[in-house]
């Protein structure tokens, strides 16, 4: 609009859309650069929250593994000391 009342030598309506249309594109581009952000938190948040399973998944199983390692060494302890006593009560 604000192109063809230029044309037409009408200024006073020429200046009243163009700053129409500049206000216009500086809503919308504040509206697109909000939902950007909107969209960009919410990957970052995901990401951060799959990191987070993943390295609560690692802990995990590093402590079933230590732990599994402590049974298993004072099981066999357990049994060497008891073949020990037996071999002992043998002789």
């Amino acid at each position: 609009m604000a192109d063809n009342y230029h044309k037409n030598d009408n200024d006073h309506l020429y200046e009243f859309y163009r700053t129409a249309s500049k206000e216009s594109q500086y809503k919308y581009q504040k509206e697109k650069n909000s939902v950007n952000d909107l969209i960009y938190t919410a990957q970052i948040k995901k990401q951060k929250d799959r990191s987070d399973a993943k390295e609560l998944r690692y802990h995990k199983l590093k402590l079933l593994t230590i732990f599994l390692a402590i049974i298993l060494i004072l099981s066999c302890s357990f049994f060497i000391c008891r073949a020990k006593k037996r071999k002992a009560i043998f002789t």
